[in-house]
């Protein structure tokens, strides 16, 4: 079969024209699978990352919320132990007076 015998009628090779359009196939399927290769990654790396800010907001309000009660703590063990002070004044001012009271009777 000659050259001229192979073309069709638009003067084509039609195995050539098979040929392009197959490259023109599987170019296009490359760059749709490096395509959706990116974008996955890339939503993948923003979803990530908004996660990663949960977790360090979350962080945040549990570092201020320990902090908040670990004030409120040594403020009430300041305070106990300022009435645990006065209520042993108050003990010994009483015991005194019970013993003047009694030194004075004698």
């Amino acid at each position: 079969m000659t050259a001229d015998a192979k073309k069709d009628t638009l003067g084509t090779d039609p195995t050539d024209t098979a040929r392009e359009m197959i490259e023109k196939g599987m170019t296009s399927g490359r760059q749709y699978a490096a395509a959706l290769s990116a974008a996955t990654v890339a939503g993948l790396r923003s979803a990530f990352e908004i996660q990663n800010s949960f977790i360090v907001a979350g962080r945040s309000v549990a570092d201020a919320t320990v902090a908040a009660n670990a004030k409120l703590a040594d403020k009430l063990v300041d305070t106990i132990k300022s009435g645990q002070v006065e209520a042993t004044k108050l003990a010994e001012a009483g015991a005194q007076l019970a013993t003047d009271t009694l030194d004075i009777r004698s």
